[in-house]
């Protein structure tokens, strides 16, 4: 919630005594307006969003932030406030006086990386909640120019603690640009994958431009990263050029990479938890070049490595956190152990079960990359290892910003199919049919070049005891597929 005074401050204006002295959500899409809200007209390539003002007020809008008043508005002056530029002297304005002034004392945290983003966030959300409570986190993806600040406005807890904001990007020099407004006090990068190699030469270029989100971190600040990328030594050289972090390390296997701490996997095992649900319980050490060392187990929600992965960079980042309060170990263990509760997050690797089919359906449909697919493979023979299911169902649909190589990048696919053993395979777009007509005939199921075409013929072809896993880029829509199987299972 915003007061007037802090308006005033924030966009350095004097405002009518006419306008209300509270506002809630700051609000850039007028559909997305509720009564109360402050909405902000950005001028884009296309549109100046100022346009949509009337709209904004119809909605609820009590404060409009625009390039210019439309005509139709002109009796609703008193609503207005006109600026130069409604990006950088509102949006903006307003981000950096929720960072800079009004949270000043809360913590920071900001992830990238091309695989696990959201899941890594949404993780931190759980376990900080658990460990001090008034924890943010911004919602979905926003996480570009337009949603980082948005969310960062939208802080609405008075005694937030800790705020937890997710950098992506799309090409060289926007983790710079978000870093630099989100300023973290730590900062994660989680891996490196051939996304939007569309917009880059090599996964080297990748990785320099997550490795940007140094340039923003605070003083005596700390960087976590997944030593297992092979392009760690690219990493490492950006974030060594910023004096005075420290490097926190999270691996699956020793390694003798010199950091300040190092996070390593000594194993997992997959059991039932007390709800008679499976579960995998997580066990790794913690070494520093302080000598303070020692393990933990803890538990996890759901099957897969690339969460165990990701929940290692949650430790990593309570381990951070405590170094600067100063809290008690038995605190981050209990903190930890909260991840029993995430199961993975809706298109984003969650687990439904149809009990009327016993089937299962694995929906990672919001977005994919080679790397991300083959996860999302290996995910479904865990899986399936732990359910009464027979069959392992793959639905691909194409990756998409993967430059010249794309259609090789497609086909090699299969060896990730061989080595899980997947029953089926069912194709959407021409780059996936590249896979699909390389498949063994008893291997394919269905191709079409659209998710419509895919989700009116896919339910003629699953059965009970079917595990189903769906997974494409997000404009291929497969979350359409998701839910034929849904409405033809429920």
């Amino acid at each position: 919630m915003w007061v007037i005074n802090d308006l005033m401050i924030a966009l350095n204006t004097e405002f009518t005594s006419r306008l209300l002295s509270h506002f809630h959500a700051v609000q850039i899409d007028s559909r997305a307006v509720n009564k109360g809200d402050i909405f902000i007209g950005i001028k884009g390539p296309n549109h100046d969003g100022s346009i949509f003002s009337k709209q904004a007020i119809e909605n609820g809008a009590t404060l409009c932030i625009v390039n210019f008043i439309p005509d139709e508005c002109n009796e609703f002056q008193d609503k207005f406030i006109v600026v130069d530029d409604t990006y950088q002297d509102g949006l903006i304005q307003l981000a950096r006086y929720n960072r800079d002034i009004k949270h000043q004392n809360s913590t920071f945290i900001g992830v990238t990386g091309s695989v696990g983003k959201t899941t890594t966030k949404e993780m931190l959300k759980i376990a900080f909640d658990r460990l001090i409570g008034h924890t943010y986190a911004n919602k979905g993806n926003q996480n570009n120019e337009y949603g980082l600040p948005l969310s960062l406005a939208n802080i609405d807890d008075e005694n937030i603690k800790c705020c937890i904001f997710e950098l992506g990007m799309r090409g060289k020099g926007e983790i710079s640009y978000l870093s630099k407004i989100l300023k973290p006090h730590i900062s994660i990068i989680t891996s490196i994958a051939p996304a939007h190699l569309e917009f880059f030469t090599g996964l080297d270029k990748i990785a320099a431009a997550k490795a940007e989100i140094v340039d923003g971190i605070q003083e005596n600040g700390y960087l976590i990263v997944n030593f297992d990328s092979p392009h760690i030594d690219t990493i490492l050289h950006i974030a060594n050029k910023k004096k005075n972090i420290k490097i926190f390390g999270y691996s699956q296997s020793i390694n003798n990479i010199n950091a300040d701490y190092k996070i390593t996997l000594i194993g997992y095992e997959i059991v039932k938890n007390d709800l008679n649900i499976w579960c995998t319980v997580v066990h790794v050490q913690y070494d520093s070049i302080k000598g303070h060392n020692g393990e933990i187990r803890y538990k996890l929600g759901c099957i897969g490595n690339e969460f165990i992965v990701n929940s290692m960079a949650v430790f990593s980042s309570l381990l951070a956190y405590s170094f600067e309060y100063g809290l008690n170990f038995d605190n981050l263990i209990t903190a930890m152990n909260a991840l029993e509760s995430f199961n993975g997050l809706q298109t984003r690797g969650c687990t439904v079960h149809y009990p009327k089919f016993n089937i299962k359906m694995l929906d990672d449909s919001y977005n994919a990359n080679p790397i991300s697919v083959a996860a999302a493979l290996n995910r479904l023979s865990q899986n399936l290892q732990y359910s009464e299911c027979q069959r392992k169902i793959a639905i691909l649909g194409d990756m998409l910003e993967l430059g010249e190589d794309e259609l090789q990048i497609h086909r090699d696919l299969i060896n990730d199919i061989k080595n899980n053993q997947i029953d089926k395979v069912f194709c959407v777009g021409k780059r996936m049919y590249e896979l699909f007509k390389i498949l063994p005939e008893e291997q394919q199921g269905l191709w079409f070049k659209t998710s419509d075409e895919m989700s009116q013929n896919i339910t003629n072809h699953i059965k009970p005891l079917d595990f189903i896993m769906v997974k494409g880029s997000l404009s291929i829509q497969m979350s359409k597929i998701c839910n034929a199987i849904e409405k033809h299972c429920k």
